[in-house]
């Protein structure tokens, strides 16, 4: 039997009595909460629901009925620990916006990359008339996951596949590998160095481009590191650094979504190169005693 949530006023036994009864309507709610952003509610429902969620008590959260429409996502039982894999469709139109892209503009982008999903169903005796909202008595978590992959995706319509969260047993153990580089991210906890203190604020210099940043700024140090750059909507991109040219620019692993302007202002973090000694090593910055490699481990294509 799956947890019972009741709404503010309702006991869970009244939901069993609702639904022994077998007079009752439902609808589905779907909460996606991407990494970036906040949460997107959309319901099945000819009208907007509003309920206190099972996650957020106290609150009350609106589920809009709009021109997005989000179906799928199918409810199963089961024993074991088998990956759940659903089937997620949106329906979207063309003026529909996602913090400034089209919906599909988003999806190809990535937006949705690393988000989850939740299908939660309410209950009620009836819908009410002349826009008052109904008496939700309680409500069910029906499927919870992450977005997994990209099926199809068009002007108004996309489909994903949906996995549970069980897809966390799926990682490999033990978690570190035996190599020659540190295990480390820079700046991660386990490095221990703070980035900030390496923070450079630079201006975004004419001839600018998507893949391409000019400014006097950069340095050697930079190569392998990141730039922060916020578009229009305050919504901040991420990019590597592959190259650099000291003193002139730096060139992107991957372009920005958008073209920045002259005189914008944007972030950058040197890099590192995962190594014990040498150029953008822990050497460099004197954190040798956090380095997490094995530097006598011979490379894959050493031969003998």
């Amino acid at each position: 039997m799956r947890t019972i949530y009741p709404q503010p006023g309702h006991t869970e036994q009244e939901l069993r009595d609702l639904l022994a009864s077998k007079q009752f309507v439902h609808v589905d709610c779907f909460t996606i909460s991407p990494k970036v952003g906040d949460p997107l509610r959309y319901t099945s429902g000819q009208r907007t629901v509003e309920v206190e969620p099972w996650d957020a008590p106290g609150t009350l959260e609106q589920y809009k009925s709009s021109a997005v429409k989000v179906s799928g996502l199918a409810m199963r039982a089961g024993i074991g620990v088998e990956v759940d894999e659903q089937s997620l469709a949106m329906d979207y139109g063309p003026s529909d916006r996602y913090y400034g892209l089209s919906y599909a503009q988003a999806i190809k982008l990535g937006r949705f990359d690393g988000a989850t999903v939740r299908r939660d169903r309410y209950f009620a005796a009836n819908w009410e008339v002349r826009g008052r909202q109904p008496d939700w008595v309680a409500g069910i978590p029906m499927f919870e996951g992450r977005f997994s992959t990209v099926d199809r995706v068009g002007r108004s319509h996309a489909e994903f596949k949906v996995k549970s969260a069980l897809i966390l047993l799926n990682m490999r153990m033990p978690r570190k590998s035996y190599q020659a580089q540190c295990n480390h991210t820079f700046g991660d906890p386990g490095c221990g160095i703070d980035r900030t203190l390496f923070e450079v604020a630079a201006t975004v210099g004419a001839g600018s481009d998507a893949m391409t940043l000019y400014t006097p700024l950069a340095a050697a140090s930079h190569k392998m590191g990141t730039v922060h750059v916020e578009d229009i909507n305050n919504v901040t991109s991420i990019r590597t650094i592959k190259e650099v040219v000291a003193g002139s620019h730096v060139l992107l692993a991957y372009p920005l979504d958008f073209a920045p302007l002259e005189g914008e202002q944007f972030k950058m973090y040197p890099g590192c190169a995962r190594t014990y000694t040498g150029e953008n090593s822990c050497e460099t910055y004197d954190n040798q005693a956090q380095y997490q490699g094995f530097p006598f481990v011979p490379v894959a294509e050493t031969a003998f």
